[in-house]
């Protein structure tokens, strides 16, 4: 939510090479995030850094949450 007010404030995304790396993925990361959103762990999706990799980033759970936001 965070991430989504401030570019609402500024203009500009605070993440931009989240932002960036999830666009054309935003169906798979959707279908990702949905399998796992009713559990008791984000470890997946935030504080995840360990976890990074060319074909996944790290703290997508900041996209997932910006993109929540959005749509309301």
């Amino acid at each position: 939510m965070a991430d989504f007010i401030g570019e609402l404030i500024s203009g500009k995304t605070s993440n931009e090479r989240l932002h960036a790396w999830a666009r054309g993925r935003d169906k798979q990361i959707r279908l990702d995030f949905e399998k796992e959103m009713y559990l008791n762990s984000a470890r997946n999706w935030i504080g995840n850094s360990d976890q990074e990799t060319a074909d996944k980033l790290a703290a997508l759970g900041y996209w997932a949450g910006y993109q929540i936001c959005k749509a309301y």
